[in-house]
């Protein structure tokens, strides 16, 4: 299984969130939801890139049963595992 920031994931493949880094200029709480959050990027959390804006930036994830539009410089931040779980 290959691991890598949710900003490298092709739209529609299938990853699992490994963890949340920290940011130099802030943590990432407003994706993550803190570790005991029913949604966000939480670890093991299926993630599915689904579309990229027309700018390029946010793109939308499919995660926990929502859309979450995130930026690409804090996408860069949360990694993922390709493949199964």
């Amino acid at each position: 299984m290959k691991k890598l920031p949710l900003s490298c994931v092709p739209i529609g493949a299938v990853g699992f969130v490994d963890c949340v880094a920290h940011n130099k200029n802030r943590l990432l709480k407003d994706y993550s939801y803190c570790v005991g959050g029913k949604t966000g990027f939480t670890k093991k959390a299926r993630v599915i890139p689904l579309h990229i804006s027309p700018g390029g930036d946010p793109v939308a994830y499919f995660v926990k049963g929502v859309v979450i539009a995130v930026r690409h410089e804090d996408a860069e931040n949360i990694l993922v595992t390709i493949g199964e779980e």
